[in-house]
C-alpha cells in the first residue's frame, strides 16, 4: 500500500494532531491550504478519544496538484481557540510516477 494521494482522490483519512484536550470543542476544522493559496475549511471530528481530528475527502476536495499545507482548529466558544502544528503532503496529478 502506498501513502501518495492523488488529485481527485475519495476517502482519503487526514489526522491531524491539535495537541491539547478536545473535550468541549464547539468547532472542529482541518484548514487546508491549496498550491494556488486558497484555504478551505474541513468540518472534521475527534478521531476516537486522541488529541487528533479526522476527516475523510469527498468529491471535489483534492482539486490541485503540488503541495497542501494542513492543520487542525478547535473552538471552545467564541473566544478559545487554538490551532494545530502545521504539516505538509504533496497531493499528485493523475499518472505521476512519486520519486523514490
Amino acid at each position: 500500500m502506498t501513502d501518495d494521494i492523488y488529485v481527485g482522490a475519495i476517502g482519503v483519512e487526514f489526522r491531524p494532531d491539535v495537541g491539547t484536550s478536545l473535550s468541549g470543542a464547539t468547532k472542529m476544522e482541518i484548514w487546508a491550504e491549496k498550491p494556488s493559496g486558497a484555504i478551505v475549511h474541513w468540518t472534521a471530528l475527534q478521531y476516537g478519544s486522541t488529541t487528533k481530528l479526522t476527516y475523510k475527502t469527498v468529491s471535489g476536495d483534492l482539486d490541485e496538484s503540488g503541495t497542501w499545507t494542513f492543520m487542525g482548529y478547535v473552538e471552545w466558544g467564541s473566544t478559545d481557540h487554538h490551532w494545530g502544528i502545521a504539516y505538509e503532503k504533496e497531493i499528485l496529478e493523475l499518472f505521476t510516477v512519486p520519486e523514490s
